[in-house]
């Protein structure tokens, strides 16, 4: 039987995903503390993301998934959706590397994407007409798809809709701005590559949809620190990988 390593994930989502996963797969589940943890058969690995952005935290799950990068991982991600409009706990999933997976890991990734938790599966409780699939449907195009520089108008004509109702909607039914969110998604990746590649910040940050400068006010605003201080700080911890 596969086994999976639930890593950092709060305790609701841990179920959810016990609940999806459980009959086929074995199920492995850590904290933020992974010193003692036997990665022997781990075949994929989800790591939760709950938009807090607390730099040491991700810092510390990017270090041990780049540590661990033989082993496919996921980030997954509760929906942002206000309860008093939604209260089904649905995720979104995000895939930071493009690797060839196996047959046992497609079959993982395949179980998690037809659950009725999952944006875009026949059992998801929401129709696609209702506007709030729209907005769920916008979360899930930006979370798996974060360097594709989506604009307001682009945004508006792929969900068919005009760009005041997105903006409005969108706010009203999450609870937090669309250019905040897409700024959030953003910088998560890009975080990502400034601890474990050594692409240039400029690079990053253009490939993000941002100059530089904006760029670098921007995930100070997220991560309190700049990236080119994050890269300094946390770059002793790969120099033993």
């Amino acid at each position: 039987m596969a086994k999976i390593l639930l890593y950092s994930i709060k305790k609701d989502l841990s179920h959810q995903l016990q609940n999806i996963l459980g009959n086929k797969f074995s199920i492995i589940f850590c904290g933020d503390d992974d010193r003692s943890l036997d990665l022997k058969n781990i075949q994929y690995i989800l790591a939760g993301c709950d938009y807090n952005c607390l730099i040491d935290l991700c810092a510390n799950k990017f270090i041990f998934l780049y540590k661990n990068r033989h082993i496919p991982f996921v980030i997954i991600r509760p929906l942002w959706i206000k309860k008093i409009f939604f209260e089904f706990p649905g995720f979104l999933l995000s895939a930071f590397l493009d690797i060839s997976l196996s047959n046992s890991q497609k079959d993982i990734l395949n179980t998690l994407k037809s659950s009725e938790y999952y944006p875009g599966s026949s059992k998801f409780p929401i129709p696609p007409y209702d506007p709030i699939f729209k907005i769920i449907e916008l979360q899930k195009i930006i979370a798996e798809y974060p360097l594709q520089h989506h604009s307001l108008s682009s945004l508006s004509r792929l969900l068919g809709c005009s760009r005041s109702w997105l903006s409005l909607n969108f706010h009203k039914i999450s609870g937090i701005r669309l250019q905040a969110f897409l700024v959030r998604i953003r910088c998560c990746f890009a975080l990502y590559q400034i601890l474990t590649t050594n692409k240039p910040i400029k690079i990053i940050s253009l490939e993000a949809g941002y100059k530089p400068l904006y760029f670098s006010q921007l995930f100070r605003h997220i991560f309190t620190f700049s990236p080119l201080v994050t890269r300094k700080f946390f770059s002793s911890f790969f120099k033993k990988f």
